[in-house]
This record gives structure tokens, C-alpha cells and sequence, in this order.
């Protein structure tokens, strides 16, 4: 799983063992021991991308995953408004959080 922002902090807080992949930039506080031996308990690979490459990675993002990312929330739109509710009752075993049932639903 390639992840970060408010799910990162889910898998941190969750005390659940689930491997996942975050990217940041080389910013010292990055990679600080502190920082790397958290995300090494939680089995959390981090990617640290190079200083001046961040420009570099920014319009893959922009050019390949935002339109990417636009056609599977427009699917998943549909398919919940096909299924509606029964859709998401079917993941109440696996979580209680609504953003986390629209991710396992979505992938």
C-alpha cells in the first residue's frame, strides 16, 4: 500500500500490524531516527526522494495519478449509488470508519 496523510496517522494510531509505503521529501526531520524507527515499528517502508527531484515527481502525479484517481472515484461514485448502503454494511466486520470502508470498497 502506498500511503499517507490521515490513513498514515490510521495505521499509526491503529496498533494493527499493516505493511504500507510513504514517500517524503529530504527533509531532515524525514529522516531523523526518531521518524524512521517509528515507521520501522509500525512496518512502514519509507521512500525518501532526493533533494530537486520533488518537481520531477509532482508532474507524474499531477499528469498520470489525478486523472487516475478521477475515473476510480467516478466509479466508485456509481457503484455506490447502485449499492448504496448495503454496500458499506458488508465492511462493518472490518472497520468502523466510513473513509476507511470507501478505501477496502475502492480497491
Amino acid at each position: 500500500m502506498w500511503t499517507g496523510g490521515p490513513f498514515l496517522l490510521q495505521i499509526l494510531l491503529s496498533g494493527k500490524p499493516q505493511s504500507a509505503m510513504i514517500a517524503l521529501d529530504a527533509a531532515r526531520f524525514h529522516h531523523s531516527p526518531k521518524v524512521l524507527n517509528l515507521l520501522r515499528e509500525h512496518d512502514i517502508t519509507p521512500i525518501l526522494i532526493l533533494e530537486g527531484c520533488i518537481s520531477l515527481i509532482q508532474v507524474i502525479d499531477i499528469s498520470v495519478n489525478k486523472p487516475l484517481k478521477q475515473i476510480i472515484q467516478d466509479e466508485l461514485d456509481t457503484v455506490m449509488e447502485m449499492m448504496g448502503q448495503q454496500a458499506l454494511d458488508t465492511l462493518d466486520d472490518v472497520t468502523e470508519s466510513a473513509i476507511t470502508k470507501r478505501r477496502i470498497f475502492m480497491t
